[in-house]
């Protein structure tokens, strides 16, 4: 499913700025902050910080963007693990001029899981040593389906509410890896940084 998203984004990424005219930076930063439900119950918080590089109109006057981000994100899976990530992403939105939006986003970054409970190690000579913040590392990637609404305040994107659906594999579990599903649910607060 994962491979599948990842080669739509790629061919809607190009089929869209071939139509693009006018193509240049936008220079607009936004901060969000949402609900981050891994198997969608499993609660936890993402923070991230965007710049959206690129700006365009294709021939149906729709507005195209390009979004580069860095997420930190948390879940708890009850008397189980806290899981950790920090991830790089990449979108690609599709909006119209009432602010409606979609796309595409991927990312890969580092997953650290901590465990809940007492952990112990047996040496060799029989030993038992107790282990603090036991966990586990691991590789992500990810994919997800965007929808969000932006609100113009004096002709100017101020908040924006998403939703975005869709999971991440986590590599170097048990000698496999596990997929989680996952929704995102949040809202943006856009930004300028001075030059």
């Amino acid at each position: 499913m994962l491979k599948t998203l990842l080669i739509l984004f790629t061919f809607s990424f190009f089929a869209n700025f071939s139509l693009a005219q006018d193509l240049k930076p936008l220079g607009k930063y936004f901060y969000t902050i949402s609900y981050f439900g891994e198997k969608v119950f499993h609660p936890g918080v993402q923070i991230s910080v965007n710049r959206s590089q690129y700006i365009s109109k294709n021939i149906n006057n729709q507005k195209n963007r390009l979004v580069i981000g860095f997420s930190i994100s948390n879940y708890v899976y009850p008397k189980n693990h806290f899981g950790l990530r920090l991830t790089p992403n990449v979108s690609f939105l599709h909006a119209n001029d009432k602010g409606f939006e979609y796309g595409l986003k991927s990312g890969a970054g580092f997953m650290r899981r901590f465990y809940h409970g007492k952990v112990f190690e047996v040496d060799d000579y029989g030993n038992v040593e107790q282990k603090y913040l036991a966990g586990q590392n691991a590789f992500t990637y990810e994919a997800s389906i965007v929808l969000a609404k932006n609100w113009y305040t004096h002709k100017k994107k101020n908040i924006r509410l998403f939703l975005e659906f869709g999971g991440f594999k986590e590599t170097n579990y048990n000698e496999s890896s596990l997929f989680h599903p996952v929704v995102n649910i949040g809202i943006s607060k856009y930004f300028n940084m001075k030059k």
